[in-house]
């Protein structure tokens, strides 16, 4: 029997922070580096917890690795196939729409979200079925962040949010700083220095996550360019500059 990676029992922390206004704005998401499988605690493992689907989209898992890229694979496949379907329609209809334009189309959020939604709702009838999913996507229209429980249940979120076993001091510290400033946007700086504190906070409320300061976490910027993984030196210069 295949041991898969537990995430969500045993420390996982998730979080994504909007940024700027509109267009010229973003989202910032991060994830903590360690994965436990077996009775074997794993740090940068290669295990990725935030991954993307489609230029400007990013997507989250707290749980077990196996159904987490189970769910990414059905996703994957299913954006590919409305893809071709979308171009394959309206090339028979006489239309000059091809596969790019389609693209575009599939950017809309609430497409995104339905397909997730629908991904999810059949693996979370499976007793051991046990997930918690982040999706942050970016358009030239919107950015929008909404999260997923194992039922498919689903909630979208004004301008941050944060899963797995670490999401609550998470969230706590990053509704906080929205409350205590009374706003509802941030700078791209603040968000990256909010997603570290965050990240920090998890970790000394939950022995279970590491503490971003020697496990350097996975930090995913998405903007008008797309989806982009932070490099190591941009990590670690963050983690000296927000954090004690």
């Amino acid at each position: 029997m295949v041991k898969h990676a537990r995430i969500a029992s045993t420390g996982t922390v998730i979080t994504a922070v909007k940024y700027g206004p509109g267009k010229d704005g973003g989202i910032v998401l991060a994830a903590d580096t360690t994965s436990i499988i077996g009775d074997d605690e794993i740090w940068n493992s290669g295990h990725k917890k935030i991954m993307p689907l489609g230029k400007g989209t990013a997507i989250g898992f707290a749980g077990k690795l196996g159904d987490a890229q189970q769910i990414y694979d059905i996703l994957s496949e299913t954006l590919d196939e409305t893809k071709n379907k979308l171009a394959a329609e309206k090339k028979e209809s006489g239309g000059k729409v091809g596969k790019k334009n389609a693209d575009e189309l599939l950017e809309s959020s609430d497409i995104l979200l339905t397909l997730i939604s629908r991904a999810i709702r059949p693996l979370g009838k499976k007793s051991d079925f046990d997930l918690l999913t982040l999706c942050a996507t970016f358009t030239q229209y919107e950015s929008t962040i909404a999260t997923f429980d194992s039922s498919a249940g689903m909630a979208v979120h004004e301008a941050c949010a944060a899963v797995g076993s670490g999401g609550l001091p998470a969230n706590v510290i990053i509704k906080d700083f929205f409350r205590n400033r009374q706003v509802k946007s941030v700078k791209k700086e603040e968000a990256l220095e909010l997603t570290m504190r965050a990240l920090f906070g998890a970790s000394q409320n939950n022995i279970s996550i590491r503490d971003p300061r020697t496990a350097p976490p996975m930090i995913v910027m998405i903007d008008k360019d797309g989806y982009r993984e932070l490099k190591n030196s941009e990590i670690r210069s963050a983690i000296k500059k927000y954090l004690p």
